[in-house]
């Protein structure tokens, strides 16, 4: 997982669950790409993080079904008509562009975009309604698609390794921002990877009509095959999950009584490998990735390190506010305003100036696609964000603990001021030392993401080929444990770390 928080001294809550009532619900307009025209509906984003739509919400009230209703996952929340256009058109390569709709389509704009699902044209009433819309989506968006890397398990992060192994058989490293979402729409992004090209070329020129009409047909087309592939997905998905326990149970008593012996054997092909890959792996090292790391790290360090001093900023003014309160009400009134200072976390438009520090690496880190192969800046994104809100989760969470242990101290309201101030000082005092830490690990970590895929590929055709030399090492009973890819990657990691570790220089630990 990205991050485990391991060695934080802040006191950390258990991970709470969403509200389960409606987080944010209204009118909105949207456009439709049948009629080419624009039509208002009552949506209505769920505690789950899922939008549903109905016909108006006196329909809603009635207790109608929805019009329909899309988990957020996997979204892209754009604000602009051109950022809209541009990603239709990668969709729909072969076809011409232009603008999706029929009329020049007005302001207060904001679109959902998904390759595989429906998009969302959205049209709000006032500027304030679509910047409460757009804080509350991003937030479902960022919530439902880090599930798997927030579950912070050997499981998940076991899932996740499977498939970018699986990925990299067929040659294409660095899996990116495919990984984002639950298990079933991970696997269906991969599946619709190895689709999409045969289908641009056996399906897309039977469609007939105009281009737009054609760019309409392609993308239900794409819809449909997605929902048909991510329903049997599911299916088969929810019938390993019944098998799981018994796989691990087996996979356990075969491994227990000759752990040792696979072990040994794991370091006698690792040797092997080291003696193969260590020369080349550091090569290209030196040659092709540490003139750039010192770069990379500095672009990395300075969105997250924007981020967390906002999330700091906004932490110190909350509690300075609640004891500007405190001093001038009847003291009961501080344990409402704890509560509220506990909700500031999942308060997404509160959490806004916070998050929009993150959007920096979109444009910082766009050369790295092109250089480097990396495709994961949406999952960056999403990984920082959720370290602001843990570390703001955490602060918070901290403040109460640390106050209900002193609170016994207080007296009229000018101590309680007093002692809520020194309480504060403690805890930033606490976050500066655990944000510290934590923002350089989070720089580190994805520094990794960015370098091994790169360096796995400029290395395959010279010293992965070689693997199949080492199968007979593996005795029969321990081919699917002992795994040669794995230790074939951890050589190569071993060989980068010491670069990444020069690249980061004396500026590695910021204050």
């Amino acid at each position: 997982p990205l991050l485990r928080f391991s060695g934080s001294s802040l006191v950390r809550p258990q991970l709470r669950e969403p509200p389960d009532a409606a987080l944010h619900e209204g009118s909105l307009s949207h456009y439709d790409g049948d009629s080419r025209s624009w039509q208002e509906s009552y949506f209505v984003l769920l505690g789950d993080f899922t939008l549903q739509w109905f016909e108006s919400e006196e329909a809603l009230r009635k207790g109608c079904e929805p019009g329909g209703s899309t988990a957020l996952s996997g979204y892209l929340l754009l604000s602009s008509p051109s950022e809209y256009a541009e990603s239709l058109a990668r969709l729909c390569q072969g076809l011409a562009g232009g603008s999706p709709f029929a009329d020049a389509p007005g302001e207060l704009l904001f679109f959902l975009y998904h390759p595989f699902r429906r998009q969302f044209c959205f049209r709000a009433e006032s500027a304030g309604s679509r910047r409460i819309w757009r804080a509350a989506l991003r937030d479902g968006i960022r919530y439902r698609s880090t599930e798997l890397q927030r579950r912070d398990s050997l499981e998940a992060e076991a899932f996740l390794e499977a498939v970018r192994f699986y990925r990299q058989e067929r040659g294409r490293y660095g899996a990116g921002d495919l990984l984002l979402g639950p298990e079933p729409e991970i696997l269906g992004n991969v599946l619709m990877e190895d689709l999409l090209p045969v289908l641009r070329s056996q399906v897309l020129p039977s469609f007939r009509g105009s281009e737009r009409r054609r760019q309409q047909l392609w993308l239900q087309f794409l819809q449909e095959v997605y929902a048909l592939i991510l329903g049997e997905i599911s299916g088969e998905f929810e019938g390993f999950q019944k098998e799981k326990e018994k796989l691990q149970m087996e996979l356990e008593k075969k491994i227990r009584p000759d752990l040792d012996q696979m072990l040994t054997l794991k370091d006698q092909i690792a040797s092997k490998l080291r003696a193969v890959v260590r020369g080349p792996a550091e090569s290209c090292c030196s040659r092709s990735v540490e003139p750039h790391l010192r770069r990379v790290m500095e672009d990395l360090m300075r969105p997250v390190g924007a981020g967390v001093e906002a999330v700091r900023s906004l932490f110190a003014q909350r509690v300075d506010e609640m004891i500007g309160r405190v001093r001038s009400s009847p003291v009961a009134v501080l344990q409402k305003e704890l509560l509220a200072l506990g909700r500031t976390a999942w308060q997404p438009e509160v959490m806004l100036p916070c998050y929009e520090e993150a959007d920096l690496y979109r444009e910082s880190l766009r050369g790295l696609e092109e250089r480097f192969g990396f495709r994961g800046v949406t999952g960056l994104v999403l990984g920082a964000q959720n370290l602001m809100q843990q570390l703001m989760r955490n602060a918070t969470h901290t403040f109460q603990q640390l106050w209900r242990q002193h609170r016994g101290r207080a007296g009229g309201r000018r101590q309680l001021a007093l002692l809520l101030g020194r309480v504060k000082e403690r805890v930033l005092k606490k976050f500066d030392c655990d944000s510290s830490s934590l923002r350089q690990r989070f720089a580190q970590e994805w520094l990794l993401r960015i370098f091994l895929p790169f360096l796995l590929k400029h290395l395959e055709s010279g010293c992965k080929l070689e693997l199949p030399r080492y199968e007979s090492f593996v005795f029969a009973d321990f081919g699917g444990i002992v795994n040669l890819e794995n230790v074939y990657e951890e050589t190569v990691l071993a060989a980068l770390l010491p670069a990444v570790g020069r690249g980061e220089g004396p500026q590695g630990t910021p204050g």
